[in-house]
Order: C-alpha cells, then sequence, then structure tokens
C-alpha cells in the first residue's frame, strides 16, 4: 500500500509529509495520519461543517508527533485548539508564543528563564530540551535542567533551528554553521554550503530535516541535496535527494495515489480507479474487483439498482456493484462526487472526499473527528 491508504482507509493526496523515529506524517486539507514501520497507523479526519485544515510544520518523535492544522494541532492521539492568530512551534511539545511569553496548548506558561521566552525558545523534537537565540549567541537547556552556550558568533543570528539532541544549524554573518548534540557551532564551509543545495539565504525555520540522532541533516524536499554529518568538523556526505527524513535511511515524499473518484452504491460506498473498484460501509471492506478502464476515471455515480456510471477520457462505461459490464446511464452521474461528507450506511457512517477518499469512522485507525 502507498502511503495515503491503509487496508480499508483512504486519505487522499498528501501535501506536506515528514519522517523520522519509527514514523511517516502526512496532511492535506481534510486529514492527517500518522503510520508506523511496525504496522500501527492513526488518522485523524475534518469534519464536513469545519473550516478546511492549513497543513503546515510537521516534527516526528518516537510517539509519532505533532503536525500544525492551522485551527488545531494534532498528534496521533487526537488534536488540540490552535489560539487564532498565534504562531505555533513544535517539538516535544507545542507551544504558543504571545507577546513576549511562551506558553503551551493548556493556556499555561513554560518554564524557562524570562530571558528564554523572550526570546522565543523553541522545543527539541523528541526529548524535553531547549534552545533560544540572543542576538549573536545562542543557548540550549537539556532535559536535566542545565543551560549551556552553543554559539556565540561576532554578528547577529538570523534564521535557525534545532534538532533531535540538540543539535542546530543557524545563519550567520551570510554564512550557514552547524552544531552537532550539546556540541558547539562551527562555521560550514564552502564545499558543505554548496552540498546543501540550497543557497543559505533561502533558509528558514523547517527547512531543513535532521537524522533521529542529530548526527546530520539535509535540505527538505531539495532535489540533488547531500547529507551534511556534523562534528567537529562538518561534512559533506552522500547525496540523498529530495527527501522528508533521513532515518533509519533518506525517505522521499510519499507517491501519489491512483486517481480515483467515490460515490454511494446500494447504501455503501464506492472508490473507482482505473483498475479497481472497491465497496466499502461502515464497518470496513464489503467486497473489491478489478477493473479495465480505458481511462482514468473522472466522473462517478449510480443508479438504484446499484449500476455505477463512470465518465472516462473515451466516452461512459458501466458496471454492476460485482465489478461486471454494464450499460452506461450517464443521468446517474454523482454531481457531488468529490465533496467532503459523512454517508450513513446499515451498518455506520463513512467519511468520504476528493480523490476517491474514503474511511469508515469505525476504522480502528480513526482517532477523531474535528
Amino acid at each position: 500500500m502507498s502511503h495515503g491508504a491503509v487496508r480499508t482507509a483512504w486519505t487522499g493526496a498528501p501535501l506536506v509529509a515528514a519522517s523520522g523515529f519509527g514514523w511517516t506524517v502526512c496532511a492535506n486539507e481534510d486529514a492527517a495520519w500518522w503510520e508506523a514501520s511496525d504496522g500501527r497507523r492513526a488518522v485523524l479526519l475534518r469534519h464536513p461543517e469545519a473550516e478546511p485544515f492549513q497543513p503546515g510544520a510537521i516534527i516526528c518523535a518516537p510517539t509519532g508527533g505533532h503536525v500544525d492544522l492551522g485551527r488545531v494541532v494534532a498528534s496521533r492521539t487526537g488534536a488540540r485548539p490552535a489560539p487564532p492568530g498565534a504562531r505555533v512551534w513544535l517539538g516535544h511539545t507545542p507551544v504558543v508564543r504571545r507577546r513576549h511569553g511562551l506558553w503551551d496548548l493548556d493556556g499555561l506558561p513554560v518554564d524557562l528563564p524570562e530571558s528564554a521566552t523572550q526570546a522565543g525558545a523553541r522545543p527539541w523534537p523528541a526529548r524535553p530540551g531547549w534552545a533560544w537565540v540572543d542576538h549573536d549567541t545562542v543557548y540550549r537547556k537539556s532535559p536535566d535542567g542545565r543551560i549551556t552556550v552553543a554559539a556565540r558568533v561576532p554578528a547577529a543570528i538570523g534564521a535557525w533551528d534545532v534538532g533531535p539532541h540538540g543539535a542546530l544549524w543557524f545563519v550567520a554573518a551570510g554564512c550557514l554553521w552547524l552544531a552537532p548534540p550539546m556540541g558547539f557551532a562551527r562555521r560550514a564551509a564552502p564545499e558543505v554550503e554548496e552540498a546543501l543545495g540550497v543557497p543559505v539565504a533561502s533558509l528558514h525555520g523547517g527547512s531543513v530535516v535532521f537524522a533521529d540522532d542529530g548526527r546530520s541533516l539535509a535540505a527538505l524536499e531539495t532535489p540533488g541535496a547531500h547529507r551534511i554529518c556534523l562534528g567537529r568538523r562538518p561534512y559533506p556526505g552522500a547525496e540523498v535527494g529530495s527527501v522528508i527524513g533521513l532515518s533509519p535511511h533518506p525517505v522521499g515524499f510519499p507517491e501519489p495515489t491512483s486517481p480515483a473518484l467515490s460515490c454511494v452504491a446500494r447504501s455503501v460506498m464506492v472508490r473507482v480507479t482505473r483498475h479497481s473498484l472497491v465497496r466499502m460501509d461502515g464497518a470496513g471492506l464489503v467486497g473489491e474487483h478489478r477493473l479495465e478502464l480505458p481511462g482514468r476515471p473522472l466522473g462517478v455515480g449510480a443508479g438504484d439498482d446499484g449500476r455505477i456510471t463512470m465518465l472516462v477520457g473515451g466516452g461512459f462505461c458501466a458496471v454492476d456493484v460485482d465489478g461486471r459490464a454494464a450499460e452506461p446511464r450517464p443521468e446517474d452521474l454523482a454531481l457531488d462526487a468529490g465533496q467532503l461528507r459523512l454517508v450513513a450506511t446499515p451498518r455506520g457512517r463513512v467519511w468520504a472526499g476528493p480523490g476517491g477518499a474514503m474511511v469508515p469512522l469505525s476504522h480502528p485507525s480513526v482517532v477523531g473527528l474535528v
């Protein structure tokens, strides 16, 4: 199965994705989903009457991590409302910056020195550490509570970010500086900046991905990018290409699923691609049949008898609910085939959306509808 689908749940194509700590996390305007290398899965769905998600940053962690969806911050156990208009930083705990303070999503102030909260401290991704920048100096607070200086440079620090175990990158005086976990930052050599694959001036928080151990990084989704190995003297490693993660190996953006559409036929949901027809109700998969359409479906609908008519590039074709060829009825094409909706079936509700997205709400991976 591709990253956009589980065995009896399709969530649509991802707009953003990240990978790390054994998880691949994806999101689009209607759903967010987590897939672990050991088969664990979780899906958070948008209610059809709610505003679309605005997927943004993703931080992976051993527990799955968080994704910023605009109006909510989601994890694989559910979602928390995000304060309107506030900037959310993700990490081992999501935080919100308001005026000159940092607050968690419960509205409680973060327990850090005032200088750190005023400087906009950011949480480490997977362990309860922090990092912040004060003009020309970078500080770390490790999980044991110790505060140390990670860098002091002869210029104001611009863009920066912190990775696992306190690894860091930042830009100062037009140059890239790199620090390994709990190590001191050093200026990257020209060959390291070149191997990154993007101009240093274009870097911003979230534009670089770290390996789980914090000992290497690469530019996010950048063709031709190399792994940059951190240490006393950072150096370029092998080319990794366009990646969303580095552990345990370079991970690319999830491959798109086959173009699909869905409709209701005889009180069940039907999902049609060029090569398959899947029937599903609120309890899960009902049946699956192989198709050989002359092209990808452009429209779909069903009549009262369950006959499914499809518009493809060469005209109309039709099958019955068992996938056998039938006489097409163009008047049956559904006008709402691409709309997000909840469909009632005799055995429960199915969440259905654009691109053939289809999830029975009884599916064990579903953690919420928000």
